[in-house]
């Protein structure tokens, strides 16, 4: 059986921003995916302001909770 794939992306990701790479992975032609778009998260799924370069090093949470929430579901379903 082939694996189900999640993809996430922060709403506040200036890298690789969700409004384009979130699109172009439903077109690729994956049939069994989930597309999740973290809200208020940078490109390192932390909480962030305006996700600038500068804010960066002034956050101190490493992970927000929820991304590690839907990591941890992916593992558990796999």
């Amino acid at each position: 059986m082939a694996r189900r794939e999640t993809w996430l992306n922060g709403s506040r990701d200036l890298r690789v921003p969700p409004d384009i790479d979130l699109p172009a992975i439903e077109t690729a032609g994956n049939t069994r995916y989930k597309l999740l778009k973290l809200d208020g998260l940078n490109h390192l799924f932390q909480h962030a302001g305006m996700s600038l370069p500068g804010e960066h090093g002034k956050i101190t949470e490493t992970l927000a909770p929820e991304a590690l929430s839907d990591i941890r579901g992916w593992i558990l379903a796999q």
